[in-house]
């Protein structure tokens, strides 16, 4: 058992003569921590993506929009199965530069159904919506992305 014992049986260890000064710290730290609360914000978000972002903006009418889905806003964001149909009938599974855009030709989507873009980079689709390409060729770190001034739509 001697080889087990680090502390001698007869040492006096202290551990109270510290608690003043670290009250004080703690009290220090506690006014700097609210200090900067009151500063900076409290943002409880937590970034479950990885620091990139996906957002899709709608530039024409969400109204005229629903009123062609044929639902209200609160039926199309509970309808998740229709707004997933919606938003993947606007992603293409590759990666499409303007130079590369195949002219006149079914594109293929990743929701299952296709679209045209002729020659002056106006979409056509599935419901023979016209849509214009207003700004190509913007580059993101998972891809690269065609801005479009309306919504299109699979049937």
């Amino acid at each position: 058992m001697k080889l087990l014992k680090l502390v001698p049986d007869n040492t006096n260890i202290r551990f109270l003569r510290w608690r003043v000064p670290f009250y004080a710290v703690s009290v220090v730290l506690m006014a700097a921590l609210i200090a900067l609360l009151f500063t900076k914000g409290l943002n409880l978000g937590v970034d479950f993506v990885g620091g990139q972002m996906i957002r899709m903006t709608f530039v024409e009418s969400s109204e005229a929009l629903l009123a062609e889905l044929g639902v209200t806003k609160e039926a199309l964001l509970a309808d998740t199965a229709l707004l997933t149909t919606v938003l993947t009938y606007h992603v293409v599974p590759a990666r499409v530069l303007k130079a590369e855009v195949p002219i006149n030709t079914a594109i293929a989507t990743v929701q299952g159904q296709t679209f045209t873009v002729n020659a002056s980079l106006v979409i056509t689709d599935q419901n023979l919506r016209i849509s214009n390409i207003t700004m190509a060729d913007v580059f993101t770190s998972n891809g690269v992305i065609h801005v479009v001034d309306k919504v299109i739509l699979p049937k």
